[in-house]
């Protein structure tokens, strides 16, 4: 039985829990000190004896309050001087582990074979060091660290939770401040992210960072102000004779009727900063959820609401999540060691490609590639159909006669170019990288507004290399390359500037979100070359189509003939496509503007189909930026408004494994209600 049992620690909290696993499935809660939990704590006796349990806090309520060491995990790699003595805070945890082994081996009567410690997210490596070291001290062997809120989300995954990989979960671990019911809450927010072989720590708040910078600020509100006093007085337990050891271990409410205790008016400010951290924006995560003694209160689901902008979850066995989790969460050495997902995606599924939202695809680089090659064919066309007349190197004036329609949709689809490929040779450089995600989207945010700069600095270029070619003043041709793409190139950067501040795309990925579509490029492009070769006769191999099309149209005495009509046919087309994106939309709109494009088509109106088609890009842009700018005050419900009981969030059951002492798994989690006195129920 000794190859067959694993622990699993909690060492959180202020009360320690533990949980031993067996080999058929099942799980056990250690009956620790007789109530299932071990005070966080260590007595320093006179002899220098640690004491711990019961039996220290019992004598705790005769001795000197800083023999009382509450939490040593916390100070993990220092030394701590009490009453005159020196102790380094990894004996502190060892006492405390050792009893645990001891529980462990009189209750099962073996010895773990493998330890999984659930340990705060923002211990460092030498405080991580000092726990295993510590729990070899203690007769532990094979000791695996887990984080808490990771260990929580193995917890929701056993239980049926839907996180795919490329989920966000907020966890709020919310526990007394102190060992008996000492007033007050603490509160650890950790957002994560669902990889391939784990969770992702995306950033990580607790109370005592929110209480340091309330201090120094110096002006906080009169309950943030009452928090921040509570939580700065060390915690000491109560006496002997408390009654809330007398029962079954759970935690005294933080508030009474629903009301937070002096900290939990921190709780929302806690979540806000590592939701801002996470650069995540409010409303788009998948999860929030709360663990932990104190997260059944009412106040906590209320709080945890108005600052992650979602309808959170109490975790079911919130007490026991932690220790439960890290039991479930699989030995480091046979998670899968795949690339993690870890772009910003709200339907992170890999689709029947197997391709996961994020990462860059034979899509994003047709967006780049195709209206490259129109770009380059429509200014290879304008340069072997234009003719200049009048004397070269004159003081003369001079004409060229040419498409300049057809200069325009060149300019056009270089802006569309730039963007597109700077976008994805971003993307593709940091993906490969690893650069983390919040540095990811930002330099994508650079990208999009070099893109728009640099497509403005090649309608320049080829503005400059025709007056050159053509030993022309370069005013007109900068009228024709330069001023089609100034609105699109403002629409890029007011993108780039709207994406900087909100990291996360409205569905699927930015390279999904902000792909120009190919077909419309494809379509607008070859369009743009029928209507430029109707007009200059160039290239010639295009006089084939025009023979084929005049054995089935009657040709006219017009410039514009069936080419230039099915050219202008093929724009309006790709201007309805991009304009709508339903089928039923894009056909009551691409078929009219189609026949209207062709029917009206003219020699004169050549650069005005141009000009539209400029605007009708830089229209597409600029509607992104709008939305993502109101997509929060539209999708967002307001304070206090009460979430549709079909909630798209998924629940999270309870763990699916047998507890001991008489409990069972609790059913699925509901939904926290907001008013009406109503409660957590788990």
């Amino acid at each position: 039985m000794a190859g067959e049992l694993r622990l699993a620690v909690d060492l959180t909290s202020a009360r320690i829990r533990a949980v031993v696993g067996f080999a058929d499935g099942t799980a056990m809660v250690l009956p620790l000190d007789d109530v299932g939990w071990l005070a966080n704590a260590v007595l320093v006796a006179d002899d220098g004896s640690l004491l711990v349990g019961a039996d220290a806090e019992r004598r705790a309520a005769v001795v000197e309050a800083q023999r009382w060491v509450a939490q040593p995990g916390a100070r993990l790699g220092e030394d701590i001087v009490v009453a005159g003595r020196r102790f380094e805070a990894a004996d502190l945890v060892t006492a405390l582990l050792r009893h645990v082994a001891a529980c462990v081996a009189s209750t099962v009567g073996a010895t773990p074979s493998s330890v999984m410690v659930a340990a705060p997210a923002g211990w460092g490596p030498r405080r991580l060091a000092g726990l295993r070291r510590a729990a070899q001290v203690a007769g532990l062997d094979r000791v695996e660290v887990v984080t808490a809120p990771a260990s929580v989300g193995w917890h929701l995954l056993c239980g049926g939770a839907a996180l795919p990989y490329g989920a966000t979960l907020l966890v709020c671990e919310v526990d007394t401040a102190g060992t008996s019911g000492t007033a007050g809450t603490a509160c650890t927010a950790t957002v994560l992210r669902r990889a391939v072989n784990g969770f992702d720590v995306l950033s990580c708040v607790d109370t005592a960072t929110v209480v340091a910078d309330l201090g120094a600020a110096g002006a906080t509100p009169p309950r943030q102000r009452d928090a921040v006093e509570d939580l700065r007085t060390p915690p000491v337990p109560a006496s002997a004779g408390d009654a809330s050891r007398a029962g079954d271990g759970m935690s005294p409410q933080a508030g009474a009727g629903g009301d937070a205790g002096p900290a939990g008016g921190l709780i929302g400010e806690v979540v806000r900063r590592a939701v801002d951290g996470s650069a995540i924006a409010p409303g788009r995560l998948t999860l929030v959820c709360a663990a932990g003694a104190g997260a059944a209160d009412v106040s906590v689901g209320t709080q945890l609401r108005a600052a992650a902008g979602v309808e959170p979850f109490l975790v079911a066995e919130a007490e026991l999540a932690a220790a439960l989790g890290a039991l479930r969460s699989p030995p480091p050495g046979r998670r899968p060691t795949a690339t993690p997902v870890s772009e910003p995606v709200t339907s992170p599924v890999p689709d029947r490609q197997g391709r996961v939202a994020g990462q860059a695809g034979w899509r994003d680089v047709a967006a780049a590639l195709v209206p490259a090659l129109w770009s380059v064919v429509l200014f290879g066309q304008f340069m072997a159909g234009s003719e200049r007349y009048g004397p070269r190197q004159s003081i003369d004036a001079a004409m060229l006669l040419a498409a300049w329609g057809g200069l325009a949709f060149a300019a056009t689809f270089g802006l569309i170019a730039a963007v597109g490929g700077l976008m994805l040779v971003t993307a593709a450089r940091h993906e490969e990288a690893g650069a983390p995600v919040w540095v990811r989207h930002r330099l994508l945010a650079v990208s999009l507004a070099g893109g728009g700069v640099g497509g403005l600095v090649l309608a320049a270029v080829y503005a400059t290399v025709a007056a050159g070619y053509f030993d022309l003043e370069s005013g007109p041709l900068l009228r024709w390359s330069v001023l089609p793409v100034l609105p699109g190139m403002a629409a890029v950067l007011a993108v780039a500037v709207v994406v900087w501040r909100r990291p996360d795309p409205p569905r699927g990925s930015w390279l999904d979100w902000l792909r120009f579509p190919s077909p419309v490029t494809a379509l607008v492009g070859f369009g743009a070359w029928l209507i430029s070769y109707d007009e200059r006769s160039s290239p010639a191999v295009l006089k084939l189509l025009e023979w084929q099309l005049q054995q089935w149209v009657t040709p006219s005495s017009e410039i514009i003939g069936p080419v230039g009509r099915l050219g202008g046919l093929c724009v309006g087309a790709g201007v309805g496509l991009l304009l709508a994106r339903r089928t039923l939309h894009r056909l009551l709109l691409a078929v009219p503007l189609a026949a209207l494009v062709a029917g009206s088509l003219g020699w004169r109106t050549t650069g005005m189909v141009a000009a539209g088609f400029a605007f009708a890009v830089a229209g597409w842009w600029a509607a992104r930026a709008v939305w993502l700018l109101l997509r929060r005050l539209l999708l967002v419900p307001p304070t206090g408004w009460l979430a549709s009981p079909a909630s798209p969030v998924p629940v999270p059951a309870a763990a699916g494994i047998t507890a001991g002492q008489g409990r069972s798994p609790h059913p699925a989690a509901a939904p926290h209600g907001d008013v009406s006195g109503s409660r957590w129920t788990g």
